[in-house]
């Protein structure tokens, strides 16, 4: 469908399910009056009126970091302006410890909060990135190997609901949706997507 034929139907782009969002998943350009199904104008990305964007809930051990660091500090402050606090070099060295630890998870917050994590699906690609990261890898459908309920492990972090792609790289969707059932939900979305762009059977039901 071309810019045109968009216009003369009347229809403009509104922002993608279910995020609501009117900017490019690929690269932040705002979409907004543009054809239901167009290419992005910054970066040429297609869409469509199947594409969708899903935008992850920043990570909440932040907050428990911030939290728990900035009342260390207060309690600290407290203790050595009453005359309790030990204020030699090991009262120090833990000081600028939690100090740290608050300026570092208070940045971390600041920067999730312009730069959430991101998972798309386009006609062409799946679009994901991580927190506050602005690499998006861009992932064709073809490169998708497998989605899956299976538990997966990532360091300390266990993960129950992945896409597993080129070279076994795994997108973890659990900053996508906040249930269980959400996330078969949202995994069924993107296989059934899968299975249509490549045009393979439909997904037993």
């Amino acid at each position: 469908m071309s810019a045109n034929d968009g216009e003369q139907l009347g229809d403009s782009f509104q922002g993608f399910a279910p995020s609501g969002s009117t900017l490019c998943p690929g690269c932040d350009y705002n979409l907004r009056g543009l054809p239901l199904e167009y290419n992005c104008p910054e970066c040429g990305l297609a869409y469509d009126r199947e594409t969708m964007v899903w935008i992850g809930k920043p990570n909440r051990q932040y907050y428990f970091v911030l939290l728990s660091s900035a009342s260390f500090l207060l309690l600290y402050a407290f203790l050595v302006i009453n005359g309790r606090g030990y204020i030699g070099w090991r009262g120090m060295l833990i000081t600028m410890i939690f100090a740290i630890g608050s300026v570092l998870a208070a940045l971390k917050l600041v920067r999730q909060r312009y730069k959430r994590p991101i998972l798309a699906i386009a006609p062409d690609v799946v679009i994901h990135s991580i927190d506050g990261d602005t690499r998006r890898a861009h992932i064709k459908w073809n490169r998708i190997h497998e989605i899956e309920h299976g538990v997966k492990r990532h360091g300390l972090a266990t993960y129950q609901f992945t896409i597993t792609y080129f070279h076994l790289k795994s997108i973890y969707i659990t900053p996508f949706a906040d249930s269980n059932h959400e996330r078969y939900e949202l995994l069924a979305i993107v296989e059934d997507y899968r299975r249509k762009r490549l045009g393979l059977e439909p997904r037993e039901k």
